[in-house]
């Protein structure tokens, strides 16, 4: 159960890098040099974005749960995992809660920066949440 539970963490951030890259080269309008990867989730296929944070934030929630196992009594075996955990729920919140348009995308969106609101808000939260979780995580493993 371990091990499967590590996988699931192996496999998080090269799904969600796939995910984001295809719909990123194949949805109209979207220019990868202007618009944060977080506006896939918009428009008519932006469920699709939606699934994948979602998904690969429950992926690295379980592969948290699994070093936090692997990793017990060890150097980095408490702090490691947690982090990993944080950028997992940080990913599940800003799947749940989507960007605001804005940037031109998707198309018809105004060209600005876009006007923050409620979901918006909560969206960044989540973004902020799993950085700082990806940071912490690297931190940790690192000096372990």
């Amino acid at each position: 159960m371990r091990r499967n539970l590590l996988y699931c963490g192996i496999v998080a951030g090269p799904l969600f890098i796939a995910a984001s890259l295809i719909q990123a080269f194949t949805r109209t309008g979207f220019d990868l040099a202007r618009h944060p990867l977080s506006l896939l989730s918009l428009g008519s296929l932006g469920w699709v974005q939606i699934v994948n944070f979602v998904v690969s934030g429950i992926l690295y929630v379980l592969g948290a749960v699994g070093q936090r196992a692997a990793l017990r009594q060890s150097r980095g075996g408490t702090w490691g995992p947690l982090f990993v955990g944080l950028s997992g729920i940080g990913l599940i919140i800003a799947g749940i809660f989507t960007a605001d348009p804005g940037a031109g995308f998707p198309p018809g969106a105004p060209a600005g920066a876009p006007t923050m609101s409620w979901h918006g808000l909560l969206h960044e939260i989540g973004f902020m949440l799993s950085y700082v979780g990806a940071i912490g995580a690297c931190a940790v493993f690192a000096r372990r």
